[in-house]
């Protein structure tokens, strides 16, 4: 199959799946606001999996750009905690469940001292990819675990320490899979894993939608 037919494929199933998933898009962004002011007000309490959930369902960024983040990394790797911290609290105005920019909190906060501050951040970016697991195995494409985002993958994978040998995206029923060959690094056994991709390959739909 063409690349151009396959990604024609790609957009008219994803259309299927966004047509089915159809709900209030306002509700999500009432629901997303509240439990974001429930945490910025202190409270953890909070349902990390909706909350994460809610802003791939609204209109709100979910994630901070791939450049942002890398001058983040170089100013920590550069000891420069408090111009990362500048950047950091900028960009979590525009994307606060992006578990990156949380742990990147945590690691400046926890080098200046500021012990409450890291504790804070260390407990959303727990809550937040712990929330992917959600009570699943992951071990069939109909347990697979729920992302918003492809990097969503690789922070669930580097915080349960498993290491991705091989993938490949699989699409059934109207759903796009993620089939991951890992290796747990403790116990140095293979496994394989799922995640469900329909929330990420619904946003490169609404991209092309943006672009007509």
């Amino acid at each position: 199959m063409s690349k151009a037919r396959l990604l024609i494929k790609i957009v008219l199933i994803v259309g299927c799946i966004a047509f089915a998933n159809a709900k209030d898009g306002p509700n999500f962004a009432r629901d997303y606001k509240k439990a974001l002011n429930q945490i910025k007000s202190g409270d953890l309490k909070v349902d990390f999996k909706a909350l994460r959930l809610d802003c791939a369902a609204s209109r709100a960024s979910c994630e901070a750009d791939k450049e942002s983040k890398r001058k983040i990394n170089s100013l920590l790797d550069e000891k420069k905690y408090i111009e990362a911290l500048k950047k950091i609290n900028r960009a979590l105005q525009k994307a606060y469940v992006d578990m990156d920019l949380h742990y990147f909190a945590y690691v400046a906060n926890r080098e200046l001292k500021r012990k409450e501050l890291a504790e804070f951040h260390q407990a959303i970016y727990t809550g937040l990819v712990s929330s992917i697991r959600d009570h699943r195995f992951g071990r069939t494409k109909k347990d697979a675990f729920v992302v918003i985002s492809a990097r969503e993958e690789e922070e669930f994978l580097e915080f349960n320490r498993l290491q991705a040998l091989q993938r490949r995206v699989i699409n059934e029923d109207n759903h796009f899979y993620d089939e991951t060959i890992c290796i747990d690094m403790d116990t140095r056994q293979n496994l394989t894993i799922y995640f469900n991709l329909d929330i990420p390959l619904n946003n490169v739909l609404n991209l092309f939608s943006k672009e007509k």
